[in-house]
């Protein structure tokens, strides 16, 4: 690992200190003027977002493990951000094994994987929402460590669908508006399935082969923090990824006495082949941050890669909450 990688401006953190300082701001406020809740944040909020962002967090370091002998596992791996993060990581010295739904995309990969030694993704066929899957993939996840002697350091639950996301495309190149109409529940119930769920099902199964002081990174969404900008149409997207934000929290807390750190990775619009119409910001901008929060001494808790309507992706997410709801449901 190159010692002079530079911190992605994503990574940047506010101090604890300073944090709780401007948290009382508020309070101070309140007090100070005989006033409501409502006028302390239109105060305190604007300061806050000035000093987000601006505090640079601890560079990333000496790697926690040695990429030479460490694996990483990611979640949907075959396109976009996952395969991106795969080949990232593999430059840098990791091997990387990634998750495919496909029997012809794992036969394609493996074959790849094995004539280029490793120097590609190697695949592992499973599908997150499929509990009868995990057996077969965990068995072939522990005869690679076995057989090229590497360490599980980090799970990367980067697998998600959003359908509904793929129907408001079409809708607006058609040139329709939103109908502001909620999905089937079953769209949602296969939304949640692959989203949360699946997170929960490989994290669970990953867990007794991950690494001390190994790695879990959950890849969530801005959309996390904003819900109803593309009213009901977007529902139980939006609804997943704030139910992502509980469960990484979950197992940050939980896990942090055994040595795991838990991070979460909140991109704005990324250009992949399933978001080409609205993608303001690139693959390798997640994949950076991702290595961040794997091998980083120091990894943050969220990360906030890329854009949203020109706006760091920190910014939107850190308005919508701090600011009061009378005034976010007015943006």
């Amino acid at each position: 690992m190159n010692s002079d990688v530079s911190v992605p401006q994503s990574c940047v953190a506010t101090n604890p200190t300073t944090a709780r300082l401007l948290f009382l701001l508020p309070i101070m406020v309140y007090f100070l003027r005989d006033d409501n809740w409502s006028y302390a944040y239109v105060v305190a909020v604007p300061l806050v977002l000035v000093f987000f962002g601006m505090i640079p967090s601890s560079a990333l370091g000496k790697p926690h493990h040695k990429p030479s002998t460490s694996a990483v596992l990611i979640t949907g791996g075959s396109r976009g951000i996952g395969r991106d993060t795969a080949d990232y990581l593999i430059s840098k010295g990791y091997s990387v094994l990634v998750t495919v739904r496909k029997e012809s995309q794992y036969d394609e990969m493996k074959n790849a994987a094995k004539e280029s030694n490793n120097k590609t993704p190697y695949p592992i066929l499973l599908d997150v929402t499929q509990d009868k899957h995990i057996p077969t993939a965990m068995k072939e996840l522990q005869s690679f460590l076995e057989q090229h002697k590497k360490e599980l350091i980090a799970v990367v639950n980067n697998a998600g669908i959003n359908p509904e996301g793929d129907k408001m495309t079409e809708t607006f190149r058609k040139g329709e508006e939103l109908k502001n109409i909620l999905a089937e529940p079953s769209i949602g119930s296969r939304v949640f399935e692959t989203n949360v769920i699946g997170v929960g099902r490989v994290t669970k199964a990953c867990l007794p082969y991950l690494a001390k002081e190994g790695r879990i990174v959950n890849i969530g969404s801005y959309f996390g923090s904003v819900a109803g900008a593309t009213k009901l149409d977007h529902c139980y997207y939006e609804a997943s990824k704030f139910a992502l934000e509980g469960m990484t929290d979950n197992m940050r807390r939980s896990l942090r006495k055994e040595g795991i750190k838990v991070a979460l990775v909140k991109p704005g619009n990324i250009l992949t082949d399933m978001n080409e119409d609205y993608g303001e910001s690139t693959t390798r901008e997640v994949a950076v941050d991702i290595e961040h929060a794997i091998t980083s001494s120091n990894p943050k808790t969220r990360y906030y890669p890329g854009k949203v309507k020109g706006y760091q992706s920190r910014f939107v997410c850190t308005l919508y909450e701090m600011l009061p709801t009378w005034m976010s449901d007015k943006l």
